[in-house]
């Protein structure tokens, strides 16, 4: 049997989730989709009463986690929920055409933690983009023509800010810095004001607001970060953003 099991935004499990854990013959994490609080992985073990192997994403790439799983019960335990990357749906897929059985076990995601945490409406989002690092050769646009297509249709967007293996989490001061190059490179302005969130979940979770020229001079907190680009605000969407001023 493959378990996949989501770890929430602040790794925690479900009831459901600690208890097929438990059961399980071997225990496997990934979490490069994702950042947790330091040490998670030994407060888990203990719970679990067992070790837990991390995985790397070469690993979640391949078949490993669905041959072991035909030969054991296998727990693997995502950050976030473990169906809003597709690499997992992969797993239950190609778990299933084996005809190993597959439990899911949802639990809370950035997708829908962050909006709510902002104090706005999750209908009103549109497409989620990603602020990726840029390299030698590799100097993408997108995220920002996402950002501005969304505004244009009335609708906030999600910005998930890169997590590399090699240059770790981008932190806020990074992303600002690279949103002026990407503007500079399409010769428009496109992001006036954002909601800054750090660390969604954690106990030292921070959320800040206002123009980006404000938000460069205040403490932001530390990585992960996410930041929400606003569309058309409710007067009561206004009025939560603008408790995050402070």
């Amino acid at each position: 049997m493959l378990s996949l099991i989501g770890l929430g935004v602040s790794g925690d499990l479900t009831l459901r989730g600690k208890e097929l854990a438990k059961k399980s013959d071997e225990a496997y994490a990934e979490v490069h989709t994702g950042i947790l609080q330091e040490g998670w992985q030994k407060r888990m073990e203990k719970t679990i009463g067992k070790k837990i192997t991390l995985v790397e994403r070469e690993v979640l790439e391949s078949d490993f986690i669905v041959k072991r799983a035909k030969e054991k019960d296998v727990a693997l335990l995502v950050a976030g929920d473990p169906l809003a990357a597709t690499t997992h749906y992969t797993h239950l897929q190609d778990a299933r055409k084996a005809g190993i059985e597959v439990k899911v076990v949802h639990n809370s995601s950035i997708f829908t933690a962050a909006p709510g945490k902002a104090g706005l409406q999750h209908y009103k989002f549109g497409k989620t983009a990603t602020l990726a690092y840029w390299r030698k050769n590799y100097e993408p646009v997108s995220a920002l023509e996402i950002a501005e297509q969304n505004r244009k249709n009335g609708l906030h967007t999600l910005l998930l800010l890169d997590l590399d293996k090699d240059m770790g989490p981008m932190g806020a001061k990074t992303a600002f810095s690279q949103i002026g190059k990407m503007e500079e490179k399409l010769g428009r302005k496109i992001i006036s004001k954002l909601a800054v969130l750090s660390r969604v979940g954690w106990d030292d979770e921070k959320i800040s607001y206002g123009a980006v020229d404000e938000l460069k001079k205040r403490n932001l907190g530390k990585p992960p970060f996410c930041f929400i680009i606003p569309g058309k605000l409710h007067f009561a969407e206004e009025e939560n953003l603008e408790a995050f001023r402070r």
